[in-house]
């Protein structure tokens, strides 16, 4: 009897905790309320809005120098400073505005790729730091054909 007991015990406590993690799993997944939607639009126009955050090169030949650009407004309502820019490879160059980006104003950060010395699949991020105390995170990838290591890649 007392087996029996304590493995209906055993039983109600698994039961419990898995209720009580369902219920906290479902808790958190709850919908936000308006006030935390607002916040985020807020925040979201104090800021520069790039037209595309990542760029593909495609195929490229080792070697090859290739360039784009990443067109930026600036939404809020102050003008907002590059600051400076931090690159993952010596690969990459970038250009960028050296004045104050007024409100609503258009501007891009030109970033060239020199494929000499890579091969296979390239991604680069370069941050781009601003007078708003944020970075902004931009990509480009390739995939690069070199003819060195083209026996590595099979």
């Amino acid at each position: 009897m007392d087996y029996k007991a304590n493995s209906y015990k055993k039983i109600s406590y698994k039961a419990i905790i898995h209720l009580v993690a369902l219920f906290c799993f479902y808790a958190c997944q709850s919908p936000k309320s308006n006030s935390q939607t607002n916040v985020s639009k807020k925040t979201a126009a104090h800021a520069l809005v790039f037209k595309k955050e990542i760029h593909n090169f495609g195929k490229m030949k080792d070697g090859e120098k290739v360039y784009t650009s990443f067109y930026f407004r600036n939404e809020s309502n102050k003008a907002i400073t590059i600051l400076g820019f931090k690159k993952s490879c010596g690969c990459i160059t970038i250009k960028g505005p050296n004045k104050p980006i007024l409100p609503n104003e258009e501007e891009r950060i030109t970033v060239t790729f020199d494929a000499s010395g890579e091969w296979g699949k390239q991604m680069k991020t370069l941050h781009v730091n601003t007078s708003e105390n944020h970075s902004y995170s931009l990509t480009i990838t390739a995939i690069v054909e070199n003819k060195l290591f083209k026996n590595l890649s099979n």
